[in-house]
């Protein structure tokens, strides 16, 4: 599962473009597919990070707020495009 709340392919059931992040949920959901010990440990540091993130973040609510708006701007330019 990968970051794209935006998408909404006009038809079937996938995008025509290649997502480029995966979500702290698509990393745990991609390591239940991937069954060795080298994945299993690769995703504990991927969700270690994603907390780190959310720590940083919650240090800095300007930059937070920053980001937020770039999100939303890029959501925006995103459906104009699409």
């Amino acid at each position: 599962m990968t970051l794209d709340a935006t998408d909404s392919p006009k038809q079937g059931n996938h995008s025509k473009y290649d997502n480029l992040v995966f979500t702290e949920l698509g990393v745990v959901m991609l390591a239940t597919v991937l069954k060795n010990q080298l994945a299993h440990e690769m995703t504990i540091e991927i969700v270690k990070t994603f907390v780190s993130l959310r720590k940083i973040a919650s240090q800095y609510p300007e930059t937070a707020n920053r980001i937020s708006t770039l999100e939303k701007v890029a959501i925006t330019h995103q459906n104009q495009i699409n």
